[in-house]
């Protein structure tokens, strides 16, 4: 009865065996035949990942990830003959039996392709037949190591998260964003996250030129950042919700009054965190109260800043020092510009400390000479001048200590000055000082003014 089944005896009888044997062609034993045949013997390498595969399921998941890497990830099956089908199988073995780094690279590999394409984004359309014979055309479970590897690729690497399925099961944790899923999570705009993760460090500028799908980024570590983002207030949005000019915000962030939101890594960003802004109004209106009908005395803290020749964020930090007491509020107003202060009262708290000596003005007046002629002096190093914060507008000022100017015109007098003193002019002091042989100590080439040492000038000098 045995030889009822046995096929090869059955069909004896119409075969040429010769025949069938010359028409043959010999081809080498291929690494995963090898395989397949130790397996068979009990010898192959249990510590193959392979070995989590059944027998029929490592070879044929060995031909489809060989076919993948040969042909591309759209190959049709009814296209490769048995020679095509022996190559995919080396080459797919050597991928697989290298275990999950190696079919994670083919996958990579295959991403790397897509990305500069510019076709619909998903697993379906990235792993091509690899992803649509894992979850549809095969349902064995036999295949689930292979999917396992395949779906976890698929999680770390591209935007699923909870609500999406891969292989018939809800992905839990999401470990990928893009820019497109995280405005759907979000709602802020694809711009905005475009630029603010940009500028956070989260996200290459390289792949700024990708579309809102391509360019991925870890939702882990930008969880925090992106959740602040969805209630940050950007530059633009910061002047109208403080009620200030762009200047004034930009004047505040660079006194450290207003804080850029900062990322993960530490980078400023162009966004506010709103609950830094309401913090900064609550302070700048907490001893304002609502000003009088008949005081006019009071002014918004810009104008007042320009009275009393300080900045707006001089002011702000003597509200918040509580050092003014005169701080008022305009009905109807919201904000920085709701804020009143009285200038002459400012001015009290931010005039420096006097100048200790003469503006060169004065020492115009005293020596009896140009501004020129005076400035001279100074950068020729004759008279020594000092520089000092103007106690009023606060900006560098040249001075002249009192007893330095007397010094100076103890031991030196210009031309014009030794003329009134004589009751002349300077042509004929300058004839008879020349007959005398007296010259000049230094001559101010700027002006054209020679100054005289009044040591070398005899004691009964006169022109008469």
């Amino acid at each position: 009865m045995h030889r009822l089944h046995d096929f090869a005896r059955l069909i004896e009888p119409s075969l040429n065996a010769d025949d069938f044997a010359r028409g043959l062609q010999e081809r080498r034993f291929s690494p995963l035949e090898h395989y397949l045949v130790d397996r068979l013997n009990g010898v192959a390498d249990a510590n193959s990942w392979l070995q989590k595969l059944p027998f029929y399921a490592a070879s044929k998941a060995c031909e489809i990830l060989g076919a993948v890497a040969t042909r591309g990830h759209r190959f049709k099956a009814r296209s490769l003959n048995d020679a095509d089908w022996h190559e995919a199988g080396a080459v797919g073995f050597d991928i697989a039996n290298t275990g999950e780094s190696g079919i994670r690279s083919l996958l990579s590999q295959l991403q790397q392709t897509f990305t500069r394409t510019d076709r619909d984004w998903g697993p379906q359309q990235l792993l091509g037949r690899l992803y649509t014979w894992l979850a549809n055309d095969s349902e064995d479970s036999a295949y689930d190591p292979l999917r396992n590897v395949v779906r976890d690729h698929i999680i770390e690497t591209m935007p699923f998260g909870p609500g999406d399925e891969l292989f018939g099961q809800g992905v839990r944790v999401r470990r990928v964003h893009s820019v497109r899923s995280a405005y759907l999570e979000s709602g802020i705009s694809p711009k905005r996250l475009r630029q603010l993760l940009s500028e956070a460090g989260h996200i290459r500028k390289e792949d700024l030129a990708l579309t809102d799908d391509r360019i991925t980024f870890d939702a882990a570590k930008t969880e925090e950042f992106i959740g602040n983002l969805s209630t940050a207030v950007s530059l633009r949005g910061v002047e109208r919700y403080i009620n200030a000019p762009r200047q004034i915000v930009n004047l505040l962030c660079k006194a450290g009054y207003l804080s850029r939101f900062k990322s993960t890594n530490g980078r400023l960003t162009h966004a506010f965190a709103k609950e830094d802004l309401d913090t900064f109004l609550s302070q700048l209106a907490a001893n304002a109260t609502e000003i009088e009908p008949d005081d006019g005395s009071l002014f918004q803290i810009q104008t007042s800043a320009k009275r009393a020749s300080c900045s707006s964020a001089d002011i702000v930090g003597l509200i918040f020092d509580r050092t003014l007491t005169r701080i008022r509020r305009t009905p109807g107003e919201s904000g920085f510009s709701s804020i009143l202060v009285d200038p002459e009262e400012v001015k009290r708290h931010v005039r420096g400390p006097e100048l200790k000596g003469l503006k060169l003005r004065a020492v115009e007046q005293i020596l009896r000479a140009p501004s020129t002629a005076v400035k001279a002096l100074i950068s020729n190093n004759h008279l020594p001048a000092g520089v000092m914060l103007n106690p009023v507008n606060r900006c560098p000022q040249q001075y002249v200590r009192e007893t330095d100017l007397n010094d100076f015109m103890e031991m030196f007098v210009s031309i014009d000055n030794l003329a009134r003193e004589h009751g002349t002019r300077r042509k004929p002091i300058r004839l008879k000082l020349d007959a005398l042989a007296v010259v000049p100590a230094f001559v101010l080439c700027e002006v054209d003014l020679p100054f005289y040492d009044r040591r070398t000038i005899p004691e009964n000098f006169s022109i008469r």
